[in-house]
């Protein structure tokens, strides 16, 4: 979609043509409030990562002077430069700013202009830092809070009588995938119903019927592999939705009309003026909530992918998150460590949970990027203060690793143990009974990690070492966690 944007002449202009990772909004408020040095920085900023609005009001600024020392050749070649994109309104700037240079100036002019198109053209800004679309699917996956992606289903078995009373619902199930890619010790964590015309008692019968639907179907079904031996040993998500077929209709409806419309309505108009938490959230409610058949699913998967890049790129570090995880992952895109890196740190940077849980894990295993476990650490505790919770259990393991004095602060980040198999919850508890000398509850904490790891081909020595010192009534010398 190309937005349009006013423009004052000779003035600075409103609106983002294209996305930006800055917010341009705060750049307007502070020139606006005559802080050009705080407008400046942010305009380049923005202007480095291709943003036309950007780079047409660095012109304005240097035609001005304003921070910067009054320059035509500047002027110039910024609204050269944003030309690329934008073939209404820069243009006219660009003649104005002509009108001021002479002929030598003219080609200083020039030579700067293409010196700004290497580094900061659509070309360059697409080789640096955006994906290279492909017609690939992903060949891993890089976390395991995220859905677990199949790659061979086979359609669950609609419950016949939910759909008889016209029933939809959905089940949710966590479950760990073995080498082969099959979920394993699968279980619902969640299930719900949409519509329900009879009794209300009637609802539990109906999300029994979801689940065990969704259990069975998943079973035999084959998942992506995550990236590396450590995520592995994470629990994946995925949730079924149980919808009544829509068939190839073109139609579009949504779970929830009337709560849908207000979303859209308010959503839309943000997002085409360039605002990334709108785009983020209005590509989200696109992919949740809206229900089509076949013919206009193509569309609106490629619409919602569209805006959901467009928010990484405008600042929404949700989407930066989805965009690191689709270079690391190669999603329709090539895969591409170096760009999916930078997206995430950008995130991580603004507190987003998830990217700092990730940035730790790559900086924590190596491999294709440099290994530094005291960035894996401090990255891992803005996950884990962000409320992540594989980063809680995680942190609470590597401080009980330091020994009992960091036991409390530990606990604090550790949920309370119920009934699971989360390995890793598991082995936090065996040390922290340890810890306080409680072997016997260590022992059997560590019984079932063992039991774990021993199915699922995970790590095994250093757990069952732990295992021979809790039975001693002893710490292991490394918990191996």
């Amino acid at each position: 979609m190309r937005l349009r944007h006013p423009v004052f002449f000779f003035g600075l202009v409103l609106g983002c043509a294209t996305p930006a990772l800055a917010d341009f909004s705060s750049a307007m408020t502070a020139y606006e409030q005559k802080q050009f040095d705080v407008a400046y920085a942010e305009f380049r900023r923005l202007a480095e990562l291709g943003d036309a609005p950007s780079q047409r009001n660095l012109a304005v600024m240097y035609a001005r002077g304003e921070h910067v020392d009054k320059s035509p050749v500047d002027a110039w070649a910024w609204a050269d430069l944003a030309a690329e994109q934008d073939t209404e309104h820069a243009p006219k700037l660009r003649d104005v700013f002509a009108t001021k240079l002479d002929e030598a100036s003219m080609k200083r002019a020039r030579e700067l202009a293409n010196e700004l198109q290497s580094k900061f053209g659509q070309q360059a800004i697409t080789a640096h830092l955006l994906p290279v679309v492909a017609d690939r699917q992903a060949d891993c996956t890089v976390s395991g809070d995220s859905p677990a992606q199949p790659v061979r289903t086979k359609a669950p078995r609609y419950p016949m009588a939910a759909a008889q009373a016209g029933v939809t619902g959905y089940a949710c199930l966590n479950f760990y995938i073995d080498v082969k890619g099959r979920p394993q010790r699968a279980r619902v964590y969640e299930s719900g119903i949409r519509e329900l015309t009879k009794r209300d008692s009637d609802s539990r019968l109906f999300r029994s019927l979801f689940e065990k639907s969704s259990l069975a179907a998943v079973k035999d079904w084959e998942f992506l592999l995550p990236a590396n031996e450590q995520l592995r040993e994470m629990q994946a998500r995925y949730c079924l939705d149980y919808r009544l077929d829509e068939g190839n209709s073109g139609a579009i409806a949504a779970i929830d009309p009337k709560k849908t419309k207000a979303k859209l309505t308010e959503l839309t108009p943000l997002a085409e003026a360039g605002d990334g938490k709108a785009q983020y959230e209005l590509a989200n409610v696109i992919k949740t909530e809206l229900i089509t058949g076949q013919k206009r699913q193509k569309e609106l998967d490629q619409y919602s992918e569209k805006l959901f890049l467009q928010s990484a790129i405008n600042g929404d570090s949700r989407g930066q998150y989805k965009l690191a995880s689709k270079l690391l992952t190669g999603d329709r895109c090539e895969k591409d460590t170096s760009k999916g890196i930078f997206w995430l740190t950008v995130s991580a940077q603004q507190g987003n949970a998830d990217s700092a849980w990730l940035l730790a894990q790559k900086l924590d295993i190596g491999g294709d990027v440099a290994q530094q476990k005291e960035k894996s650490l401090k990255w891992l505790k803005v996950a884990a203060d962000g409320g992540h919770k594989r980063a809680q259990l995680q942190y609470a393991l590597a401080l009980l690793e330091q020994g009992s004095e960091n036991a409390a602060e530990a606990r604090s980040y550790l949920p309370p143990f119920t009934d699971t198999d989360d390995i890793a919850l598991l082995e936090a508890y065996a040390r922290l009974s340890a810890l306080s000398g409680g072997f016997d509850s260590a022992v059997k904490y560590q019984e079932q990690v063992v039991s774990i790891a021993t199915e699922l081909e995970f790590a095994l020595p250093a757990r069952e070492q732990a295992l021979a010192a809790y039975r001693k009534k002893a710490l292991p010398s490394t918990a191996g966690l």
